[in-house]
């Protein structure tokens, strides 16, 4: 759980860093989320999470990547 939390805090400088809105609210949900489930699930369904939300959060940066390449292109 305390991992899973880490992961998700350290997400927040990088939303600022590259002002992706994918990571910030990554940050916010998954610590969250995991301090949430943590209290009152096993270990078990916090990997079950974690893993599940990795491929929502890839899906994010590809729609994210996607749309700041059009903007790119389009100037």
């Amino acid at each position: 759980m305390v991992l899973a939390m880490i992961f998700g805090g350290h997400l927040l400088p990088f939303g600022w860093l590259y002002k992706s809105k994918s990571y910030m609210y990554s940050s916010i949900i998954v610590t969250i989320s995991v301090l949430i489930i943590g209290c009152t699930c096993s270990p078990d369904i916090i990997a079950l999470f974690m893993l599940l939300y990795e491929i929502v959060f890839t899906g994010c940066f590809f729609i994210e990547n996607k749309k700041l390449m059009q903007e790119t292109q389009s100037k």
